[in-house]
């Protein structure tokens, strides 16, 4: 069987007893094994990161405490709920605008309440020193000069420490920003170092750290000009993977060795509520096929091995589980062999990929009748890459061609001689249909049309859109003779189902592990508390915390998450075995194993005693029934913990 997950646990016991005792370990795994009739699966777990280092002080957030028209008002109210969720770290801003006017004059009050406030509650600071003062850094650079030695030497020894604006990759309209932002961080480094020697000095906190910019300042010396690298990233944390392991790979070709921060991330909650596909529409077109959806079974792809999914869980509870008379979760490979007469409709994706070699089993199928439904976007546009599991290269309208659909687009030369909208104005449903659309914002730029079908087969609108030129069709049903149904909707502004504060609450525990493990020292979550003042804004919906200092359900998940894997815990380390991915750690006498999917629900058993099974939530779980899904599952021991995959179940030992 496969020990080291045993070995993950970082138990370090020397000499001749700690071999005797890890070798009676693996022993009393191997009988239990062969007395339970169990087989362990024989693919290896990959070790993603392995680290034994101990975290310090590596939670934060970023709060707007120094705006007047934010959160400083409600300064301490925050700061009290951020030591209520073990936050040691706050990033807000030092707006030049806050200190300083036009004529070089510096009045520090309300920096100098915020500071009084965030030492009496122990909590250090990250302060990001503003892009300019009076013009843009690089194009005064005496003014800047000014600004930056005021602020520092007032708060030297009293400030964490100062990031060298924020984003600056986002500048618009200013050409060679890598070779401006150089020279103001070739001058501004040096200068915080000889006011404040403690002071941790941090680049701009980066956007795009997948993008060509640090290569750029790189290039341009700059990484000699800071003690800490600072990234952003709001991706999801499986993706944060891919992006931390990019970017350890390059500072390993740069030989480069310094601590990165990840001091921007998370997701909104804002409402964007356009469901009127699956609510609606499908219904209608269901029904011009003589098929009652209540009736009639769904399929859909749900392929763990290859983390490829048609369909998300939330909306397979919110709409499939509900509307059809069952759903049936199938593997890419499985598509080959779906029988229509027990299921006459799949869904194979729900974006623009697909993994093409499996393109002529989609033929097949509808050739035997079946229909496929295509909810958003032209379908089959980009090839979906299988190894690294994720969007690959672009195919364009090649196989959606193949299947006899249509796709206008407003870049294309027919589509530009017919004046198609870059975006659309408005949406109708076709007849008299009884559908309404929620979306104000009709990003429709794909159209279809019965081009690419024969006189035999039936090109049914369903919903149109367009502008003061041009009306055109955005969800059809293509009635095929013999050949198979196709309900397709390539409309940009239809959004898939997710509940945004669970999501939200799930990724806390998922960012901050992945990031932990990848060497990453500090986390910051943004933000702390939502402005809400636009429920569908995206930037006034971030937060952990609702305006009214309500707790969203993520800031309990933080607060679990920081009980779990406290400062002085060792760094996790990160496996993962398909879509399932483990961490462990120690945590003062305790070892923990966290687990969680970012596919479908997987099933896990208990094999051992444990002192506690709990979610991400916090809330305590039957140990008889218990589901890998895509919140984080803690488990606490006395002893070391063992995860198996046996025979499709993951077993705890």
């Amino acid at each position: 069987c496969n020990i080291r997950y045993a070995e993950a646990n970082n138990r370090r016991v020397e000499g001749g007893c700690g071999v005797m005792i890890r070798l009676l370990l693996y022993i009393s795994i191997y009988a239990l094994l062969l007395v339970s009739s169990i087989v362990a699966y024989s693919q290896d777990v990959q070790v993603l990161f392995t680290a034994s280092e101990r975290l310090s002080n590596c939670y934060g957030v970023c709060a707007h405490i120094s705006r007047k028209d934010t959160d400083y008002p409600c300064r301490e109210k925050d700061l009290k709920l951020m030591n209520d969720a073990r936050i040691s770290w706050v990033r807000t801003d030092f707006d030049y605008w806050c200190v300083g006017n036009t004529k070089g004059n510096f009045n520090p009050c309300l920096f100098d309440s915020m500071m009084v406030s965030t030492t009496s509650a122990g909590v250090k600071m990250l302060g990001i020193l503003d892009r300019h003062a009076v013009k843009y850094a690089w194009n005064d650079m005496a003014a800047y000069e000014d600004y930056v030695r005021f602020v520092v030497d007032r708060y030297k020894n009293r400030i964490g420490a100062w990031e060298m604006m924020n984003e600056v990759d986002l500048i618009k309209n200013h050409d060679s920003l890598d070779v401006k932002y150089a020279q103001v961080a070739r001058y501004v480094y040096p200068l915080i170092k000889q006011i404040d020697s403690s002071a941790i000095v941090l680049l701009s906190g980066i956007a795009n750290p997948m993008s060509n910019f640090l290569e750029k300042l790189e290039g341009q010396g700059v990484l000699d000009c800071c003690d800490v690298l600072n990234i952003h990233s709001y991706a999801s944390p499986e993706t944060n993977l891919r992006i931390f392991r990019s970017l350890n790979d390059k500072m390993k070709r740069w030989n480069v060795n310094k601590p990165i921060w990840l001091t921007e991330c998370g997701m909104h909650t804002a409402y964007e509520g356009e469901y009127s596909f699956y609510d609606r529409v499908l219904p209608i077109a269901l029904s011009k096929l003589n098929m009652e959806q209540s009736n009639i079974s769904c399929a859909i792809i749900s392929d763990s091995d290859n983390a490829f999914y048609s369909v998300s869980d939330d909306e397979v509870k919110r709409y499939f589980e509900k509307k059809f008379a069952s759903v049936k979760q199938i593997s890419l490979d499985e598509i080959k062999k779906l029988d229509v007469a027990t299921c006459p409709i799949l869904i194979p994706t729900s974006g623009e990929e697909f993994p093409m070699i499996y393109f002529d089993d989609i033929q097949s199928y509808m050739r035997k009748g079946g229909t496929i439904i295509l909810p958003y976007g032209i379908p089959f546009y980009y090839d979906y890459d299988l190894e690294n599991k994720q969007r690959g290269r672009q195919v364009g309208e090649y196989y959606i061609s193949k299947l006899g659909v249509n796709v206008l687009t407003w870049w294309s030369d027919k589509g530009k001689q017919l004046y198609v909208p870059e975006r659309s104005k408005w949406l109708l449903p076709a007849e008299d249909y009884n559908v309404s659309f929620a979306s104000k914002k009709y990003y429709t730029t794909r159209f279809l049309t019965d081009d690419g079908i024969s006189y035999k087969d039936e090109f049914i609108p369903l919903v149109y859109a367009g502008d003061d030129n041009y009306k055109g069709v955005v969800t059809a049903l293509y009635k095929f003779e013999n050949k198979g149904n196709i309900i397709v909707n390539v409309r940009m502004d239809e959004t898939h189902y997710v509940d945004k504060e669970k999501e939200q609450a799930k990724r806390i525990a998922r960012n901050h592990l992945i990031a932990f493990a990848c060497g990453i020292d500090k986390v910051f979550t943004y933000n702390l508390r939502a402005n809400e003042k636009d429920i569908k804004y995206s930037e006034d919906n971030f937060g952990i915390l609702h305006h009214d200092f309500k707790p969203k359900p993520s800031y309990n998940a933080y607060r679990v998450l920081t009980q779990m894997l406290p400062d002085g815990s060792t760094r996790p380390t990160l496996y993962n075995e398909g879509d399932v991915y483990i961490a462990t750690w120690h945590s003062g006498e305790k070892n923990i194993l966290a687990i969680w999917t970012n596919g479908y629900a997987k099933t896990l058993t208990i094999e051992t005693n444990i002192e506690q099974l709990i979610d991400y939530n916090g809330r305590q779980l039957n140990m008889d029934r218990v589901n890998i899904t895509d919140g984080v599952i803690f488990i606490v021991s006395n002893s070391p913990i063992l995860c198996h995959k046996v025979n499709g179940t993951y077993v705890i030992f």
